[in-house]
């Protein structure tokens, strides 16, 4: 009988460690993912509309990929457009540009149109061409059709899908500025055509860098009974429904890692570690090896910041994909 209560108070006492070391990683993650929204607190002074709210979440539904998925999140760039002649546009060249891969782009552009006195139901065709230095016309990018009713003087916004390659390979593989000519082609009048502005925005993801050659121990899940002397991931799950933390728009359940471990019997370590541990053998200087995240995976977060306004970030330091003694 006595043997029996020490086991049930030793698994009490187990559980009890593994639930805390749970909420305080809880509560680590909580606190990172309300400062990167700039928030000291979570939101709860606003009533959102059930449906509303549902709905909301449907659009920026985000998955919680799992660790051995290999993900893509993709990040929006805007460049504006500099007018250089009423048919020209000016986009700059930037060596940031360099670290990402396009997947798609668009143009957004502001148009006026001129006509004749009677013209009316005009449709036609606008082309967007590359030009290429000395001002030759190059290769088109894209084009869109148009229709008017009612074209006198009428400034209108137009949308042209452009093809993606052309546009990475002017500004990944070249230094100048991307130039757009537009010519406009229209099917039964005759009319003048002003460009008044333009974005460019392309959907891109981070290139991924060359993987460097490694004697860093990496980690798997926590398995067996000396996992507290190795250097291991434990899982635990976030629900915010449960929570009540109804301004977290998506994802609704977050399911996270945390680095556990003391390294003991870990022999193979990391340069810095070997450097460390010659260090401390030939003086009196003393370190102790940890457990700890080198490598995190991405995730978008969706928030209500208040009733009317949703904003959407990629959080990079969130969930742990690998840990590794140090």
């Amino acid at each position: 009988m006595f043997f029996y209560s020490i086991v049930c108070f030793l698994i009490f006492k187990i559980s009890y460690q593994l639930d805390n070391d749970h909420l305080y990683q809880q509560e680590l993650l909580l606190r990172k993912l309300l400062n990167n929204f700039h928030l000291s607190n979570p939101i709860n002074n606003f009533d959102i509309d059930k449906h509303l709210k549902y709905k909301f979440q449907e659009v920026y539904k985000h998955e919680n990929l799992d660790n051995d998925k290999e993900e893509e999140l993709f990040s929006e760039i805007k460049i504006v457009g500099r007018t250089v002649s009423d048919y020209i546009l000016e986009f700059e060249n930037s060596n940031l540009l360099r670290n990402f891969k396009i997947i798609e782009s668009f143009l957004y552009f502001k148009y006026a149109a001129h006509g004749d006195e009677d013209s009316s139901n005009v449709g036609g065709r606008i082309k967007v061409f590359n030009i290429e230095k000395p001002y030759t016309i190059g290769e088109m990018l894209g084009e869109s059709i148009i229709k008017l009713d009612d074209y006198e003087n009428q400034e209108s916004f137009s949308k042209i899908n452009l093809k993606e390659e052309t546009i990475s390979e002017i500004f990944m593989n070249r230094r100048n500025n991307l130039l757009m000519m537009f010519i406009p082609k229209v099917f039964n009048q005759f009319f003048n055509m002003t460009i008044k502005s333009g974005e460019l925005i392309m959907k891109v993801v981070k290139k991924k860098r060359s993987v460097k050659r490694s004697t860093e121990v990496v980690t798997s899940s926590c398995d067996g009974d000396h996992s507290k002397d190795s250097c291991c991931m434990k899982t635990f799950e976030i629900d915010f429904e449960l929570m009540n933390w109804d301004f977290i728009i998506s994802p609704r359940t977050l399911k996270a890692n945390y680095c556990y471990g003391e390294c003991k019997g870990v022999f193979k370590r990391s340069t810095i570690s070997n450097a460390l541990s010659k260090l401390q053998d030939s003086t009196d200087f003393k370190y102790k090896s940890c457990c700890h995240p080198i490598e995190y995976r991405p995730i978008n977060v969706t928030i209500f910041i208040n009733k009317s306004i949703v904003e959407t970030k990629v959080l990079n330091d969130l969930l742990i994909k690998k840990c590794s003694c140090y």
